[in-house]
């Protein structure tokens, strides 16, 4: 007997010891990520890349922080408050982007590092930290856009998630909610996924036996969502977007056309000289031309609810119209035409194509949906509660899609960033959760040979 206590006694000292010297090992490798990742990027913090979009948010920041003008403009309000505290100085938004990135980085590593044990833990780590020095999202930390914060804040959001899965705290839960605050007034489409988060919050609770007190959660998305798109609304953020759709699908289709006809939409030769073009086509005709006001005074009073109704007419065809981008959005692969010149990534290109699928991937996307739905079959998440994480990125790619590709027509590569991060953040989390399973095999019968 107490020869067996002393070779327990031995072995959790050794696991102790095992534990600190990875918890070492781990920071080592984030203090060489972070300074890597920062003398990188500060070679471009003097030469930010601008956008057609950038001078609508500086304006935006210009607005008082309190007022209306702020929180409901043409604008989310995230991306203009950062403007706002380093007084539009470009240099500095980029140099924080950068460290805010590495900050976000590092959390969602060591979260997702401490959902495992063992080898693993190290591996997921690393694995995670070097994801993030892919072009597809440092880069845009010198861009004077949201891409950079949204991701950040994403990257944020899940870590506190993972942490929360550890053990219930309150604290942890006012955290997660503040995250997913500032996430939701970054970009409106990142309410809607707290609305489906929400949704399936409510699914868990109902069938899958998850525990009543994240519900609580699920109301305070909702209310985030519906305070996000209350803001869209008063700030007429919904407009510019849905003049190029109209332009681009409303117009230019016969059937679509008549469903609008039908709900009032006074069709004009004016209007119908648009078909094929922008919101900004004609100089600005939608916003500007004396002939297309009944049109704008329907458009504001009714726009918005008819082309809802319109999505929800021809439910299998609107479904179906995404998946003829969605390899190319998984893709994104010409988003260095986003960054300034003298941005360099990190990492070479071989390297790249491998920790950020290029090739094959709507295989990829079908397998790792495949898993997910033989994960919910299986209650995954009983060995692991990471394989909730991993069951959620991966169901909601394709809604999130939906959402982002009938939400807009141009740019949609770049509206549909987080729903790649989404991707290959499931594809590598379905691994490491994979190789848990496979390590755990190995494990048990090896146990089993030593006791026969």
């Amino acid at each position: 007997m107490e020869n067996s206590k002393g070779i327990q006694a031995a072995n959790r000292k050794r696991q102790k010891s095992t534990s600190v010297l990875i918890a070492i090992f781990m920071l080592l490798v984030f203090a060489l990520y972070a300074n890597l990742r920062w003398e990188n990027e500060a070679l471009a913090f003097e030469k930010t890349k601008r956008t057609a979009d950038t001078p609508a948010y500086v304006r935006v920041s210009g607005e008082a922080f309190l007022s209306k003008d702020f929180w409901a403009n043409t604008r989310p309000p995230m991306f203009p408050l950062v403007l706002k505290l380093y007084n539009a100085d470009f240099t500095q938004v980029a140099a924080f982007q950068t460290a805010f990135s590495i900050f976000a980085w590092g959390m969602l590593a060591l979260a997702v590092a401490y959902s495992f044990r063992g080898i693993l833990r190290p591996i997921a780590f690393g694995l995670i930290l070097a994801l993030s020095l892919d072009r597809h999202i440092a880069g845009w930390d010198v861009v004077i856009l949201t891409e950079s914060i949204s991701v950040s804040l994403m990257a944020l959001f899940l870590a506190a998630w993972l942490w929360l899965l550890r053990g219930w705290s309150r604290g942890k839960v006012f955290i997660l909610n503040v995250i997913a605050f500032l996430w939701a007034f970054t970009r409106d489409t990142n309410g809607w996924i707290l609305l489906m988060i929400a949704g399936l919050i409510l699914l868990g609770v109902l069938f899958f036996g998850a525990r009543k007190r994240y519900l609580s959660i699920a109301i305070v998305f909702t209310l985030l969502f519906s305070l996000s798109n209350l803001s869209a609304d008063r700030g007429n953020r919904w407009v510019f977007p849905f003049q190029n759709v109209l332009a681009q699908r409303i117009l230019t289709d016969q059937y679509a056309l008549s469903f609008f006809v039908d709900c009032g939409m006074p069709v004009t030769p004016e209007l119908q000289s648009l078909a094929g073009g922008y919101a900004n086509s004609n100089d600005r005709a939608f916003y500007t031309d004396p002939a297309l006001q009944s049109y704008r005074d329907w458009q504001n009073e009714n726009g918005k609810a008819c082309y809802v109704r319109w999505l929800l007419s021809k439910p299998l065809i609107n479904l179906s119209q995404p998946w003829q981008d969605l390899e190319w959005l998984l893709v994104f692969e010409d988003v260095d035409q986003f960054y300034p010149q003298r941005y360099e990534p990190l990492l070479p290109w071989y390297a790249e194509r491998v920790l950020y699928p290029q090739d094959a991937v709507l295989w990829l996307w079908a397998l790792t949906t495949i898993a997910a739905i033989a994960a919910i079959w299986k209650k995954a998440w009983k060995v692991n509660l990471a394989w909730v994480i991993f069951i959620t990125l991966c169901l909601l790619i394709y809604p999130h899609l939906f959402i982002v590709w009938h939400g807009d027509v141009p740019g949609t590569h770049r509206h549909a960033l987080t729903i790649s991060l989404q991707f290959v953040l499931s594809f590598w989390l379905l691994g490491l959760l994979l190789a848990e399973r496979i390590l755990a095999y190995i494990q048990a019968r090896a146990q089993e040979y030593k006791e026969a």
